[in-house]
């Protein structure tokens, strides 16, 4: 997912016409190819953002994005959120939960 893939290698790489592949991958998956390869991305960056050390710019490269400013165009677009808030978001329910089990455990005792 972080390499750079064209429509043509993968129309290629399955031995159909690069129109065909398009038309038939948006048929089956509801979304083209380019849309799918950067849903992809997101979810793998989201996966990346849950390590608090994780610097942004390394995740969007690591991603395969050539900017930090479109991969927060691309994360907002489809998680409607910044990738910095996403994982503020993330840390914030997390100590939310573990005030939470804190607590019910302190009412088992």
């Amino acid at each position: 997912m972080e390499d750079d893939l064209s429509l043509d290698e993968m129309a290629q790489s399955i031995g159909l016409s690069t129109a065909h592949f398009a038309r038939m991958f948006r048929k089956s998956t509801g979304e083209t190819p380019y849309q799918f390869v950067l849903r992809q991305r997101v979810e793998r960056a989201k996966a990346m953002l849950r390590a608090p050390d994780a610097r942004v710019l390394a995740v969007a490269v690591a991603c395969g994005f050539k900017t930090q400013q479109h991969f927060a165009k691309v994360f907002r677009d489809v998680c409607g959120v910044s990738p910095t808030r996403y994982r503020q978001d993330l840390m914030d329910s997390e100590v939310i939960c573990t005030s939470e089990a804190h607590s019910e455990d302190m009412l088992r005792l």
